[in-house]
């Protein structure tokens, strides 16, 4: 794990989410199952956007949870910058219930 990865975690908790850390789905492995929002949270380094298979992996991930999830992604340096936007991307992107 990196360090945006373990900040993302640190806030996910604070915030009150059910935070399973590096699930594996299928044949991947993701940073968080945020169980309480049906969302599976990303931390993308720079190494990710070259990634070619990442549509594949993507793919198996969500018909693996079902199509009521969601999947985010939040690129490293945004958290680096300000880990409060964890909150402003959970709210926006996740499913409300």
């Amino acid at each position: 794990g990196s360090i945006p990865e373990a900040m993302v975690a640190i806030e996910l908790v604070r915030l009150g989410h059910q935070v399973i850390p590096q699930q594996k789905i299928g044949r991947y492995n993701v940073d968080f199952v945020v169980k309480d929002k049906k969302t599976v949270v990303e931390v993308d380094g720079a190494l990710y956007h070259r990634d070619i298979y990442k549509g594949d992996r993507e793919a198996v991930i969500q018909l693996s949870l079902g199509m009521d999830w969601t999947i985010v992604h939040i690129p490293a340096e945004l958290i680096e910058k300000d880990i409060q936007r964890v909150k402003t991307i959970i709210d926006t992107f996740c499913n409300t219930r």
